[in-house]
């Protein structure tokens, strides 16, 4: 028996896993509730389900979708609380978690600040669309399936998008009211630069969407930067990316 209904999470062990915020969702569909209801009732602290006395307290008006991705502590508790009330044990596979021993401490520029979408998903998927935790990474720029431009504002009116609308009200603009499934009219391929750091985003989303794999060693980004050979003369060093490698290994 489980307080919430026992929906599973899409997509898991695949690069496309669903995001927890995008389950958040779909079970305030289920339920029929608001997404503020039922932030209440995972924000709320009874001995239900407050399982450390160090746990950080939750204020449901301050839970956002990011929040629900990413890798801090507040994720960490919110995910518990959600798998204990749906009897679900992969709920940290939709999010960062699994990369946060190496991963930025302050969570700057891990999940996208604006709600993004695939114009194309949302003009071929039913209203129930799960959508995935790539969708909120910034180095994916690119629809993996579709392979257009993922989308943060209305083609027609520029407006940002609300983060809780849920059904098939998600894609429509809530200012002007048009469908957000009009790709844009000049798509400037990528460089091979942000081929290359989506592919590799998208392995490592893979790798943690899977139960079965092995969890990344600690301090594993600080191993890659210290072991990358000093940025050659005339090759590198005038560059971006040698300057990006050089405050990295700065920062070290």
């Amino acid at each position: 028996m489980t307080v919430l209904a026992p929906l599973t999470l899409d997509g898991v062990g695949t690069p496309l896993i669903e995001s927890v915020a995008s389950y958040f969702l779909r079970l305030t569909s289920t339920h029929q509730v608001r997404p503020g209801q039922l932030t209440q009732v995972v924000c709320n602290e009874s001995k239900y389900l407050r399982m450390h006395e160090l746990d950080p307290q939750l204020r449901w008006r301050a839970l956002y979708p990011a929040m629900l991705c990413s890798y801090s502590s507040q994720t960490e508790v919110l995910v518990r609380r959600l798998e204990k009330l749906t009897g679900q044990s992969n709920l940290a596979h939709g999010t960062l978690l699994r990369l946060r021993e190496n991963l930025c401490r302050n969570q700057t520029g891990a999940i996208a600040e604006r709600r993004r979408w695939c114009p194309k998903c949302y003009s071929t998927q039913s209203p129930h669309i799960p959508e995935p935790l790539v969708w909120l990474m910034p180095l994916i720029t690119r629809c993996p399936v579709h392979d257009v431009p993922l989308d943060d504002a209305c083609t027609y009116c520029g407006a940002s998008q609300l983060p809780w609308r849920t059904d098939d009200a998600r894609r429509y603009c809530h200012k002007c009211r048009r469908p957000l499934t009009a790709c844009r009219s000049l798509d400037a391929r990528p460089t091979a630069w942000q081929t290359w750091c989506q592919i590799e985003m998208l392995r490592i989303v893979e790798h943690i969407a899977s139960p079965d794999s092995s969890e990344f060693c600690t301090g594993a980004m600080r191993t890659f930067f210290t072991s990358l050979p000093p940025p050659k003369s005339g090759v590198c060093g005038p560059t971006a990316h040698g300057r990006l490698i050089r405050q990295v290994r700065d920062d070290l």
